[in-house]
């Protein structure tokens, strides 16, 4: 008798823990593209889709028009760059200079007009700023533009090309000044030119748009405050200051609490006399407090703030013949675990793009998830459910104590 009310109390939690299964569901749907054929398919997800999803993607699905999930895989700034022929930059001498910056001199072997230059890099997960000159002799060396040398992005191989760009210039040689702030040297392999037509590589960051920023003094510290329309995937900052020429200032940032004041710390950095860019791991948030640390010196006068995200990617094999659609947003899905994470180096890298379409509430997850509980029988038959319930509790409870006594 015992173990058949041990059944019965088991059936009955098994019907809540399904009953609770039907409101978890995905809160917003964005349509895909219609496909041109099976095969492998790369979708941005961009800041109005990420703004939808948790940092880990965990809550992020392809489905079809049926609601079956379809296997993807996340990735991070896909490589597109062309096989075309390279002419070689020789490297005159890449040597480190005072404080630490790196002296890169490269000769122009094509004798022409140069406003691109690639650089092979070893994999790193840091950036740089710089500048870049020419020069005719070696000696007279004139300045040309600053340059910006972003991380590495998710690659299967220990290389990567950083390009940079700057007007047109007919140099016989040209120096490359990389600001290593004290730290190791960047690895740079070789630098060339291509002589064709070639794909542009990919973006590292996308900046958000709509991003407002007010500033105010507190004694010796300048607090900013930026702010974004939602909440959003953050993991990069651009500073930009006019004046004063020189400094050198001490930056915190943080995330505003309750009461708009810094809360949790994200980072320190050191803001000096350079474009200033700032990377930390990906955080979700719709404001960021910024604090300067002036000592004694004169606030800096500062002119723009942007927020990036990174370039993420959705993977997945899809078929002709169906239609897509991303489900986003949801509270109680776990990470999928899927058998395509192991493929991923087989995945060919010019696999199609597909493009999200309108994102909207998800109305068939809120029906599914709302129209049981709205059902005039359902209330009655619950209340039912747990009546029961507690009577076989309470007899479970009587039985344990009997077979206790018996025992004894």
């Amino acid at each position: 008798m015992m173990k058949k009310k041990k059944l019965n109390l088991l059936l009955i939690l098994q019907f809540f823990i399904v009953s609770n299964c039907f409101a978890q569901q995905f809160r917003f749907r964005a349509d895909l593209d219609s496909l041109k054929g099976s095969g492998f398919y790369t979708i941005l997800l961009n800041p109005d889709i990420t703004s939808h999803l948790k940092t880990d993607f965990s809550d992020l699905r392809i489905a079809d028009e049926i609601g079956r999930w379809i296997p993807h895989i996340i990735r991070n700034g896909i490589a597109i760059v062309s096989k075309e022929e390279i002419i070689e930059l020789p490297i005159v001498h890449n040597t480190i200079i005072d404080s630490g910056r790196t002296e890169l001199v490269l000769k122009n072997s094509s004798d022409s007009i140069v406003n691109k230059i690639r650089l092979f890099l070893k994999n790193m997960a840091v950036s740089r700023t710089g500048i870049i000159s020419g020069s005719n002799d070696l000696e007279n060396w004139f300045i040309i533009s600053p340059i910006m040398i972003n991380r590495s992005y998710e690659t299967t191989v220990t290389e990567y090309i950083q390009e940079l760009k700057f007007i047109p210039s007919d140099y016989k040689y040209f120096k490359i000044l990389i600001n290593n702030l004290q730290n190791d040297p960047v690895n740079i392999l070789r630098a060339g030119i291509y002589n064709k037509t070639y794909f542009e590589p990919p973006h590292i960051f996308i900046e958000h748009e709509n991003v407002i920023f007010e500033t105010k003094e507190d004694g010796n510290r300048t607090i900013i405050t930026v702010t974004e329309p939602v909440a959003r995937h953050i993991a990069q900052l651009y500073i930009k200051i006019s004046a004063p020429k020189y400094y050198t200032r001490e930056l915190a940032v943080y995330l505003a609490d309750e009461k708009n004041k810094p809360g949790q710390l994200i980072a320190g950095y050191e803001l000096t006399s350079s474009p200033a860019y700032f990377e930390f791991p990906v955080i979700k948030a719709n404001k960021l407090i910024l604090v300067i640390h002036n000592k004694d010196n004169l606030p800096l006068t500062i002119d723009t703030v942007m927020l990036a995200e990174p370039s993420v990617y959705a993977t997945a094999y899809l078929e002709g013949d169906h239609a897509y659609h991303l489900l986003m947003e949801s509270d109680s899905v776990m990470q999928p675990d899927f058998d395509l994470i192991h493929f991923k180096d087989s995945i060919p890298s010019n696999s199609l793009f597909l493009y999200p379409g309108l994102i909207t509430p998800d109305e068939m997850a809120k029906k599914d998830s709302t129209t049981f509980f709205k059902q005039w029988f359902i209330w009655p038959i619950l209340f039912l459910v747990l009546a029961v319930l507690f009577v076989l509790v309470k007899g479970l409870l009587k039985d344990i104590k009997n077979s206790k006594n018996l025992n004894s």
